[in-house]
């Protein structure tokens, strides 16, 4: 029943005005309470093509490994009438 709202104050309105004009007929445990949280001032907005790279990164770094450690992945085939599939039964 909370929401937070981090540094966008456009949003931050929306919001308040958008549950403050929900009906009051709701119990009080389901109101929703909208707050606005600051950036800290060290913080800063990465754009899309950065955050693309970042993550490419990473699934590359996951399937390959990294400068430390390399890994192959690799893929194995079978057909379908050479794969038995057993159950045991306590």
């Amino acid at each position: 029943n909370q929401i937070l709202v981090l540094g966008s104050e456009r949003l931050y309105n929306d919001l308040t005005r958008r549950f403050a004009s929900a009906p009051s007929s709701k119990p009080v445990d389901e109101a929703v309470n909208v707050v606005r949280l600051d950036v800290s001032g060290g913080c800063v907005e990465r754009d899309r093509a950065f955050m693309k790279q970042v993550r490419e990164a990473q699934i590359r770094a996951y399937f390959f490994g990294d400068a430390r450690i390399t890994l192959s992945p690799s893929t194995q085939v079978w057909d379908f009438e050479q794969l038995r599939i057993l159950r045991v039964v306590d």
